[in-house]
């Protein structure tokens, strides 16, 4: 239930009652799971964590998020899975942040990057989390910092684009008029050095009509009449 309320009352935003409860249950929270001595968090407090980062981005309390997260890094011995969806909420938290920047995105990146080769054994970070920190950057307007991820960060880790990389790239493109531009160059370079994955998002049936309009405008040969 204290979970439950905690998901309501985080994400409703604002002021008021509703935000003078979320602090009483959060203030309750640290209080019956502290993370402390580098002691491991159990199961509970570890999904009880989550949905309190999950409702202070919801409700646009970026500042906090950041705090807690960092003390959760610091304080607390966290499981490979809460590490793992911690590194995901805080990226995304990040990139549809008003305010926030290729440098906050980057800063993160690095902290988690630390944490992650110093935790035992070291955690591997995985494809989903270099999709976040594509798709934080892309939402923050730099699609060059993407791409690096895309063409040095996976690649020293040993991970191929995918089908998913490249949604994860295109997609924010494709839905914003603006970055149209951008979108068709885009797509077009990784199209330059990955024709398998773009060719598989050809003839992918799923993609969503601004996706399939970015392709087809990029790459797709016109027909012959």
């Amino acid at each position: 239930m204290l979970q439950a309320a905690l998901s309501l009352r985080l994400g409703g935003g604002g002021g008021g009652a509703g935000h003078e409860q979320a602090v009483e249950l959060v203030e309750h929270a640290l209080r019956e799971y502290p993370a402390v001595g580098g002691a491991r968090l159990a199961p509970a407090a570890s999904a009880m964590y989550m949905t309190i980062l999950n409702g202070l981005n919801r409700g646009g309390k970026g500042a906090a998020f950041d705090m807690l997260a960092e003390y959760l890094l610091k304080s607390g011995q966290l499981d490979t899975r809460t590490f793992g969806a911690l590194v995901s909420a805080w990226l995304d938290a990040i990139g549809r942040r008003p305010g926030a920047t290729c440098t906050d995105v980057q800063r993160t990146w690095d902290t988690l990057q630390s944490h992650a080769a110093s935790m035992t054994p070291a955690y591997e970070l995985n494809r989903n989390h270099y999709h976040s920190a594509i798709e934080a950057y892309v939402r923050l307007g730099d699609v060059a910092a993407a791409w690096n991820v895309i063409r040095t960060a996976m690649r020293d880790a040993g991970l191929a684009p995918d089908l998913d990389t490249f949604y994860t790239l295109a997609s924010p493109l494709a839905s914003n008029t603006a970055l149209w531009a951008v979108g068709k160059s885009t797509v077009a370079n990784f199209n330059t050095h990955y024709p398998d994955v773009v060719n598989a998002a050809l003839a992918d049936k799923t993609n969503t009509l601004v996706v399939k309009a970015l392709l087809h405008q990029a790459i797709a040969k016109p027909e012959r009449t």
